[in-house]
């Protein structure tokens, strides 16, 4: 089995609490792949990211910070890693259909958020 990682830069429009990198609104990832979605803000930015699942509407708050918050059986394969204090990585282990949907990284406080799309490829 071939495992790879895809990484999408979530950007934000220019406000107070910037945001900064490209942000395709929709990505593919083959079932039992990784799919990684990067969250980054300029330095200096006080606010925290946050991460949600937004499917059908859901606005479920999945992580603030790297800290967890929903602990749904939905959610075993998510984790988030903080390569730096102005990043915070979306990571879907082992990728299957029941995780497409829409996903939302927010600055905490602000209302500032973008989304993307995520479709899970049988193999």
């Amino acid at each position: 089995m071939i495992n790879s990682s895809y990484t999408v830069l979530i950007t934000f429009p220019a406000c107070q609490s910037q945001l900064v990198g490209p942000a395709p609104p929709n990505m593919v990832v083959l079932q039992g792949n990784t799919q990684t979605m990067t969250c980054s803000k300029t330095l200096g930015i006080p606010n925290s990211l946050t991460w949600f699942d937004d499917t059908d509407g859901g606005n479920i708050q999945m992580f603030l910070g790297t800290n967890k918050i929903s602990f749904d059986a939905k959610y075993e394969n998510f984790a988030v890693v903080a390569d730096t204090p102005e990043e915070l990585n979306l990571v879907i282990s082992d990728a299957a259909v029941s995780d497409e949907g829409d996903y939302i990284c927010q600055l905490a406080g602000t209302g500032t958020e973008q989304g993307v799309t995520l479709a899970v490829e049988s193999r």
